[in-house]
């Protein structure tokens, strides 16, 4: 399936669609196709991509398209360093609450703090975030965000 042919099925879909969370699945996956458009390409990368949109048909339900995002996201991430805004941002949060409570419970439990726990989340979460903003800065200075 051609990139054409892709923002015309997902346009069709996106017209045909009610479901909130399903037209914003189909939303994100068109910004993909035309971000992906707009950018330069040998002829093997786009082929490459264009065989990897070949696994999308219209008849499928909202959970498939929910997945071959995902798949498609991190293909293109794996194969073209390409990645969404806020990737690492949101990213970063996310390690960063882990590994903030993991701090609230172990490092912070000698002090006398009644909420170690959340002050090691705050903790993580900033620390990610700022990590992730950095990331997604010097991404954007290389051309890399779609």
């Amino acid at each position: 399936m051609t990139l054409e042919q892709a923002t015309i099925v997902l346009e069709k879909l996106i017209l045909e669609t009610e479901k909130k969370s399903y037209l914003r699945t189909l939303k994100k996956f068109s910004y993909l196709i035309t971000a992906l458009k707009k950018r330069e390409f040998s002829e093997d990368e786009i082929a490459t991509i264009e065989k990897q949109l070949a696994l999308l048909e219209t008849d499928k339900s909202p959970k498939f398209y929910r997945s071959q995002l995902q798949k498609f996201q991190s293909f293109l991430k794996s194969n073209f360093s390409l990645v969404t805004k806020n990737y690492y941002t949101e990213l970063g949060t996310a390690l960063g609450l882990s590994f903030g409570v993991a701090l609230g419970t172990s490092v912070l439990s000698h002090l006398e703090i009644s909420n170690r726990i959340t002050f090691g989340m705050l903790i993580g979460m900033v620390a990610g975030m700022g990590i992730g903003k950095y990331l997604d800065q010097k991404a954007q200075n290389e051309s890399r965000v779609l």
